[in-house]
């Protein structure tokens, strides 16, 4: 699945920017660019639909024909470029292959993934990187590991060992759209992981000053540091479509025309917290 999730994020309009895969379920941040495609052409479309369906221009003698006959199908070329920049289509073609490879060697058949797939918008950077941590601390949280970083199918694993400049701007593990680094680096991505997880696991309680030494990207942030332990804990139980400050999720309401959206009360409650102990639900 690791495996498969980096091929995809080089074929489809996205940017991936973690993931955690567990035994019996798996989390994943994506940036989702649906009008990317409409600027790929005709023969970049039908190069990665291809590769998508397991074909390879070195290595099949077919390669050539098979792409001038898709050029040669504007309306198909339509329908492709949207599946390319489709969250749906994504997690189509990342669990279909998983299920089949699964059923078959259970010599069975039927549904082998509980349901679809759930997705909640992340509205700010503070969002974002409160979701990338939460995903990235599954496997800890669940005892699977003893640490963070050495959870096995993880992007923070995958930074940790393969990024060659720790320092660098924090960007996509693999992109197709561009996608704009973040204010912290690589470093201080890691470092902000194994703060939280030491704080939560810790049970952290009291003003800032009572806190061990702060990571430099959690300065970079409108959260204090109980209202960013929060915000972390809350991400997959507290929020349902979107995740974001108070005033976005607002706005992000109105937007919609809604006068109300779950985790609204949860933003708002974020916002106005004061030091008090955070940790993880039982």
């Amino acid at each position: 699945m690791e495996a498969r999730i980096l091929q995809l994020g080089r074929t489809f309009a996205v940017a991936v920017h973690a993931y955690a895969i567990l035994d019996n379920h798996f989390h994943i941040v994506l940036e989702v660019d649906p009008s990317a495609p409409q600027g790929w052409s005709d023969e970049e479309v039908a190069r990665r639909w291809l590769q998508l369906q397991g074909a390879d221009d070195a290595k099949a003698p077919e390669w050539g024909t098979r792409m001038a006959t898709l050029c040669r199908q504007p309306e198909r070329l339509v329908e492709l470029r949207n599946r390319l920049g489709s969250l749906s289509w994504f997690m189509r073609a990342l669990k279909e292959p998983i299920a089949r490879r699964a059923n078959a060697e259970d010599d069975c058949s039927g549904r082998f993934w509980e349901g679809r797939f759930r997705s909640q918008i992340l509205l700010d950077e503070a969002a974002l990187l409160s979701a990338m941590v939460y995903v990235d601390l599954n496997p800890a949280r669940a005892g699977i590991s003893a640490s963070a970083t050495s959870s096995p199918h993880t992007s923070i694993r995958r930074r940790v060992e393969t990024c060659a400049d720790q320092n660098a701007p924090l960007s996509p593990l693999v992109a197709s759209v561009d996608s704009d680094s973040l204010a912290i680096s690589h470093l201080g991505y890691r470092d902000l992981v194994l703060w939280t997880a030491s704080s939560l696991g810790r049970g952290s309680e009291g003003p800032d000053h009572e806190f061990p030494t702060l990571p430099a990207a959690l300065r970079l942030l409108p959260l204090e540091p109980t209202q960013w332990l929060a915000q972390v804990v809350a991400t997959e139980t507290r929020y349902w479509r979107a995740i974001g400050a108070f005033e976005a999720m607002v706005a992000h309401a109105a937007e919609r025309g809604l006068r109300w959206l779950r985790g609204i009360g949860t933003a708002r409650a974020i916002a106005a917290r004061g030091p008090g102990r955070v940790t993880w639900p039982p």
